[in-house]
């Protein structure tokens, strides 16, 4: 089972290499980390080398999620592939995930478990700073420059712009207050649309399978699926907007 999981991690390393979303390495290094029976089984630390950066991804045979994340701002000299610290590396704590890809400064990790129909996502800059945490699934990552707004703050280098369907868990059931929560709803995201989808064949199905539990399935709040563009510079979040209506409706369970 051990060499399984070490295949499947190492399977990971390459489907990420060949995600077109991302920059592609400049080349990638994959290490094997020996059991420590007070702590872990076997494992495998991947390296990712970028003009910029190098990204460290430790993941072990006997855990969900890797154990350490971390990226340098490379110097004169490349850091080693180690488990050890480098100088200059920043490791991301609180975040049960993966490395997902690099654009240009922009450091992408993904959660290890789906979020409603989505699955979370993280991106931080060069210098380690979080500027987003969201649940999707990611269908374009690029680069561009915005025309300037005299009125609006000032952009920053590297603009960054996703696209992506967007799984938003509200606060609230559309289920027992359809009109009360959807313009909370409409509120916090933006949608535009009157009525929200129609909620009721997910949670009657949960309902149905769950007769004893149908009181809190009723309560559970709604997520719901839409498709946004997210605009964001070095400094922050700009603006999530939708593109288009919302397309799903479901219960948190």
């Amino acid at each position: 089972m051990a060499c399984i999981a070490a295949e499947a991690q190492e399977r990971g390393a390459q489907d990420r290499l060949a995600n077109k979303l991302f920059d592609q390495p400049l080349r990638h290094e994959s290490v094997k980390i020996a059991a420590d029976p007070q702590a872990h089984g076997k494992g495998v630390l991947n390296c990712f080398y970028y003009p910029q950066l190098m990204i460290k991804e430790a993941s072990y045979d006997d855990d969900k999620g890797a154990s350490l994340l971390a990226f340098t701002t490379l110097q004169k000299r490349d850091p080693t592939c180690e488990l050890a610290a480098g100088e200059y590396e920043k490791q991301i704590e609180n975040w049960g995930g993966y490395f997902l890809g690099v654009k240009e400064n922009y450091v992408f990790f993904t959660g290890d478990d789906l979020d409603g129909n989505g699955t979370p996502f993280a991106i931080y800059t060069r210098l380690g700073d979080r500027l987003l945490m969201d649940s999707g699934v990611l269908h374009a990552v690029e680069l561009t420059t915005p025309a300037r707004d005299p009125e609006a703050r000032p952009w920053y280098e590297n603009p960054l712009v996703l696209r992506y369907r967007r799984s938003y868990l509200a606060s609230c059931s559309l289920r027992i207050d359809e009109s009360a929560c959807w313009k909370t709803i409409q509120r916090l995201t933006g949608l535009a649309q009157a009525a929200p989808p129609s909620c009721s064949a997910a949670y009657e199905a949960q309902e149905k399978s769950y007769p004893a539990q149908k009181a809190s399935i009723r309560s559970a709040p709604s997520y719901i699926d839409y498709e946004v563009e997210a605009t964001l510079d070095e400094r922050g979040v700009i603006r999530i907007a939708p593109i288009g209506a919302a397309q799903k409706c479901y219960p948190a369970l």
